[in-house]
């Protein structure tokens, strides 16, 4: 053939080139595999800096009921003696503030401690909410059920709002059990910081000989016996306060987070992923 005479250059490139049998490269698929791998590669770090925590909790939980029952029986001794303290210097003052003194004081310490818990929002017994930790309730999916949004954009929200829930969640629950295993600790020194304050009301009750201080007498010993009532927090046993403990337990929320989307089967994923691509 004669390409001059055709009007073609024998050098030049075809403008289309020869089909083949290799499909064309779509980049849509491309960005989609890249936000997934980056999608599981986030959610693996996120595991990873959970799992120390998880550690430390684990470790703290396995010995709570001992910790826990140790700590109960110390309190309960101090407790004892500060009731029987108690009696004693209730019966040195009764005589000599009458019933209606003593009704308004009542009145008096029931509404400073109610403003107290609005103020403070303070509550006693278990800490945990009545709640599953679920994907988000929003109608998503988790990653891996091969019903995740189409759209790349649109799975990085979904993962980032995912991220963002779970941690929240964490976050509310790893405070909870944090100070579960503080009381721990707490409860002897609370015990004893009424014991402490018990033992200087009875000296100053024995100095007024004249009984010209009854009143702040008496106010101090309605806190006192008001400390006593609580002193357990909300925790009438050590059943209930290990019954709290097992049923909120952040180890819980990191295990089914975990289980959902293992940190070494996710990066095992977004390997084998870009592997095959």
């Amino acid at each position: 053939m004669n390409y001059a005479e055709q009007g073609q250059d024998p050098y030049q490139t075809p403008d289309t080139a020869p089909s083949t049998n290799r499909p064309a490269c779509d980049p849509g698929a491309v960005d989609t595999l890249a936000c997934s791998t980056v999608g599981l590669r986030k959610q693996a770090d996120v595991a990873t800096q959970n799992q120390t925590k998880l550690d430390l909790f684990k470790t703290q939980f396995e010995t709570a009921r001992a910790d826990y029952s140790k700590a109960r029986d110390t309190a309960t001794t101090t407790v004892r003696m500060a009731k029987e303290q108690l009696e004693t210097i209730r019966c040195q003052l009764q005589s000599h503030i009458d019933k209606q003194t003593q009704g308004r004081l009542q009145q008096a310490l029931s509404t400073v401690e109610e403003k107290i818990e609005q103020c403070t929002g303070a509550t006693t017994g278990c800490c945990v909410e009545d709640r599953t930790f679920e994907d988000g309730g929003d109608g998503t999916t988790s990653p891996g059920d091969g019903q995740g949004p189409a759209d790349p954009a649109d799975e990085i929200s979904r993962l980032a709002g995912l991220i963002e829930r779970h941690q929240w969640h964490t976050s509310k629950a790893a405070d909870c059990f944090a100070a579960l295993i503080k009381e721990q600790t707490d409860l002897p020194q609370r015990a004893t910081t009424i014991k402490a304050d018990l033992d200087a009301l009875e000296a100053e009750v024995l100095a007024d000989a004249q009984h010209d201080q009854v009143v702040r007498h008496w106010a101090r010993l309605l806190v006192a016996r008001h400390r006593l009532d609580t002193v357990w927090q909300g925790f009438p046993s050590v059943r209930s306060y290990v019954d709290c403990l097992q049923f909120d337990t952040v180890g819980e929320v990191l295990s089914e987070y975990e289980r959902r989307w293992p940190p070494e089967d996710a990066q095992a994923d977004a390997e084998a992923r870009i592997e095959a691509w």
